[in-house]
Order: C-alpha cells, then sequence, then structure tokens
C-alpha cells in the first residue's frame, strides 16, 4: 500500500529549522534513532537472541566458575568479674587496663603461631585444596601440566596470608568489651570450623594466659623466699656463734645447742618447684575444661538423635561442632611441653622430690628470735636486728605468696563468668559473594544493550537507507511517498 506524506502548506523548512535549533536537544532526530534502533532489533532478531544468550551463558559460566565467599561471625561479651576477687584478696590492686577482657584480642587470635594452629586444627589446607571451585581446579590443572604445580610449604604460606586476610577480630569497650570473631571463606561448612575453633582458642589462650601470670608471678615469690629463708637461716646461726661465746655465770662458754646445720635450697630450683606446680595446675584445668566441652557435646548429639534424623540440620551441625571440639586446643600442647621443659630443667638441677616450696619457719628460729633482751651485747643486738629483718621480710613474702595462691583459684573459678556468648557461629546457606540475582539482572541488562548494538552495527554497515528520515536528511527533500518493494 502507498503511503502519501505531504507537509502542512503553511510548514516551510527554514522555519522547521529554527524551531529545532531554538530547542537544546533534537527531540524528533533521538526519536527517529530510538525508533531505527528499536527496527534493527525487528531486522536481525536472530542475531539479537543469540547476543543476548551468549551474555547471559557467558554470566552464569562466570558465576557458576567463580568461588563463592560465605560469611560467619560470632560475637563475645567479655566483662570484669571482679567480685569474687575482692572477697578472696581485699587489698587486691589492678589497673583497669590489664584487666580488660577484649585487651589484645586480634593480637592473640591473629598471631602466625595461633593461625597456624587453627589451620592444623581444621585440616585447612587439604580442606581448600580439596574443595576447589571450578575456576581454581581448571588452573591448578594448568600449573601442573606445566610443572609449576605449588610446594607443601608454598601451599601452607598462601593458605596462611588467606586466612590472615580474611579473618576479621575487632574488640571494643574496656569495662565490658566486645569480642567479634569473623571469617569470609569459599566453603560455609570450613567457615564455620575457623570462627568456632578461633573462638574457642582464644577463650583458652585468655585462660592459660591469665592462670600463667599468676603461677608466674607465684613462682618469682618463691624464689626469692628461698633466698630470704636463707638468710634467716644464716643470720640465726651468726646470732647463735655469736651468744654461744658469751661466757656465763661460771666463766665458760654457753654450749653451742641450738647451733646446726640446716639444708639450703637453691632459689632457682624453689622458682621452677613452683612454675611445674603452676603448669600442671594449669594444664589440668584446660584439659579439664576441654572434657567437659566434649561430654556436653556429646550428650547434646545423642538428645538431638532421640528426635531428628541423622540428615537433620540441627544433628549435622553438632556433629561439626564435635568434630571441632575433638581437636585439642594448641595450647594445651604448648603447656605439655613446656611442663616437660621446666622438668627436666629441675632435675638437671638436682631438685629433691619432697616439697621445697614456702613453708613457715621452724619453731627453732622464733626461739633464737625471741631469746636474749636487755642483756645483748652490741654484736649480738646487731645480729638479732639483722635475723629480725630477714625473718619480717620473709613473713612478708609468705603473705604476698599466700595472697596470690588466693588469686589463682579466684582466677581459676571466676573466669567462666568472663566471656559470655552474644551471637554463635551458625552454618551459612547462602554466599555474600557473588551476589547473584543483582549480577544476572545486570548481565540481562547488558546482553539486551549489546544486542541492540550488535544490531544497530549491522544496519549502518551495510549502507543501506532503511527509514525514511534517511533520505530527509541526505537530500534535504521532504518524501510525498513510499511504495512497497515489488
Amino acid at each position: 500500500m502507498n503511503r502519501l506524506q505531504m507537509p502542512p502548506p503553511d510548514a516551510e523548512p527554514e522555519a522547521a529549522a529554527s524551531q529545532e535549533s531554538a530547542d537544546l536537544f533534537n527531540y524528533g532526530q533521538i526519536k527517529d534513532y530510538a525508533i531505527f534502533v528499536l527496527r534493527a532489533a525487528q531486522r536481525h532478531k536472530l542475531i539479537v537472541a543469540f547476543v543476548f544468550a551468549l551474555v547471559i551463558a557467558a554470566s552464569g559460566a562466570y558465576l557458576w566458575a567463580l568461588p563463592r565467599t560465605y560469611y560467619v561471625e560470632t560475637k563475645l561479651l567479655g566483662q570484669r568479674n571482679q567480685v569474687i576477687s575482692s572477697l578472696a584478696v581485699p587489698s587486691r590492686a589492678m589497673p583497669g587496663e590489664a584487666d580488660a577482657p577484649a585487651r589484645a584480642a586480634g593480637e592473640t587470635i591473629k598471631s602466625r603461631a595461633s593461625l597456624l594452629a587453627l589451620m592444623e586444627q581444621t585440616d585447612l589446607v587439604n580442606h581448600f585444596y580439596r574443595h576447589r571451585s571450578p575456576a581454581g581446579r581448571v588452573k591448578d590443572w594448568i600449573l601442573s601440566h606445566f610443572d609449576r604445580a605449588p610446594s607443601d610449604d608454598d601451599k601452607r604460606e598462601a593458605i596462611l596470608g588467606m586466612l590472615e586476610q580474611r579473618l576479621i577480630v575487632f574488640g571494643s569497650g574496656a569495662w565490658e568489651g566486645t569480642v567479634s570473631i569473623a571469617v569470609m571463606w569459599p566453603d560455609p561448612t570450613m567457615a564455620y570450623q575457623l570462627v568456632n575453633a578461633a573462638q574457642q582458642n582464644f577463650l583458652v589462650a585468655r585462660h592459660s594466659t591469665e592462670l600463667s601470670n599468676i603461677a608466674e608471678a607465684i613462682s618469682i615469690l618463691e624464689g626469692h623466699a628461698a633466698m630470704y629463708k636463707k638468710q634467716v637461716f644464716a643470720a640465726a646461726e651468726e646470732l647463735e656463734a655469736v651468744r654461744s661465746q658469751r661466757p656465763t655465770r661460771t666463766g665458760r662458754p654457753a654450749p653451742l645447742a641450738r647451733v646446726r646445720r640446716r639444708p639450703v635450697v637453691d632459689p632457682e630450683v624453689v622458682r621452677l618447684s613452683s612454675m611445674i606446680e603452676g603448669k600442671q595446675r594449669a594444664l589440668k584445668e584446660l584439659e579439664d575444661i576441654h572434657r567437659r566441652r566434649l561430654s556436653d557435646l556429646q550428650a547434646r548429639l545423642a538428645e538431638q538423635r532421640l528426635t531428628y534424623a541423622d540428615s537433620h540440620p540441627i544433628v549435622v551441625e553438632s556433629l561439626q561442632n564435635l568434630r571441632a571440639a575433638a581437636v585439642e586446643p594448641p595450647q594445651i600442647g604448648m603447656l605439655r611441653n613446656e611442663l616437660f621443659d621446666l622438668k627436666a630443667e629441675y632435675a638437671q638441677r638436682g631438685g629433691p622430690k619432697e616439697n621445697v616450696l614456702a613453708v613457715p619457719l621452724p619453731p627453732d628460729i622464733m626461739e633464737i628470735q625471741a631469746a636474749g633482751g636487755e642483756a645483748d651485747s652490741g654484736e649480738e643486738y646487731l645480729k638479732r636486728y639483722m635475723l629480725n629483718q630477714a625473718v619480717h621480710k620473709y613473713t612478708g613474702l609468705l603473705e604476698r605468696i599466700d595472697s596470690a595462691k588466693i588469686e589463682l583459684d579466684t582466677a581459676q573459678a571466676a573466669f567462666k563468668y568472663r566471656y559470655t556468648v552474644l551471637r554463635p557461629a551458625v552454618v551459612p546457606t547462602t554466599p555474600i559473594l557473588p551476589k547473584v540475582v543483582p549480577s544476572l539482572v545486570a548481565s540481562a541488562i547488558a546482553g539486551l544493550l549489546l544486542a541492540l548494538f550488535a544490531a544497530l552495527v549491522i544496519d549502518l554497515r551495510s549502507g543501506q537507507i532503511l527509514e525514511l528520515w534517511q533520505v530527509e536528511r541526505k537530500l534535504k527533500l521532504p518524501v510525498l511517498a513510499e511504495l512497497p518493494w515489488p
């Protein structure tokens, strides 16, 4: 059918051109171009459909091959519990910063030794390379065929750097602080195990540190007490020796009835003995905590299996918790090694098997200290003064040792109130990266634009006149009629 297009009688080309130039945009030309693009898509439907499908398929393959990233987080509330400490040791004075529950949490968890222990606990290196993404498997296959596969040390260092970068630890607060531990990892189960193991290692490390610090202080006090005890015995013997030279009423010296040699223990041996006792106590406490946690998880799993099947998510999560908790915390192994070294050094120094720690002075020392009085000579008075000073130092250290031991018992009992789990770690069900729905929407938009562009390029490169406005703009003449193609 023929179409006749005639311009209005009063419309002149010059007037129309001046009107178009007055506008900022030539809306008529923009409309013509838009219609041209849409009709180009109609003229090349197969090309448009092929390009659009190709972009969607490439995006889907990219999303399939790209490694997923799962996010797991746990949050702990740490608080000071000074009620038990103040009741046990009223004179206890400690700066607030030293007892901050979130102090140095990041350094404790993300140290190289802690990360290596975490990798060993979860068998992270082997698990990572067993559960590689398709893109990672292709990369490993290419490297192996070119004899450039990484060694075991290279794999360990690569995973260590990746874990250090993706493990997030931050704390806040002083009196009551929160400690958040999070990780972004390609596998959801491993992400959960990493966060759960890091949380347990942090609690065990803080418990071990608190007990070890007090035990170390007690060992130092025990060493000084042994040195002061040695001074007490020496001063008592010197005083007795001076008194034995004092003539009695008969003109003969007094008999040396109370002067006798006393066993002297090396202060370093005493310090080692105290450290051994403290390490044994801390090790027993950590082992008891580990056993109690395992027994609690086993009891919970047994209760859940009475209600749910083994494939139920709750049972699966409990099994994962049990496997992660079954691995012994690294602090227990470190304490065993330290205890072994201390016992070896103690035996090398010839330490006795009986107790060599600080105990109250024997009664004969008190008798020597109480003897005498106004009849003392100048030398006797000086020796007695030295004995009194040595006894005073030793008894003062005994009081400090007793206070420190009470503080050790208090810290051990109060630690269970120090941290509360506000947000437990759970196995994630959906990844945070890549964003599948936004990525597919963006790829659909990009595919549509690319398909329209491909159709437009085909029409422009053909050199054909396909629209009426092309004739009018090229010839600057109006189109009077349009005839169908024969």
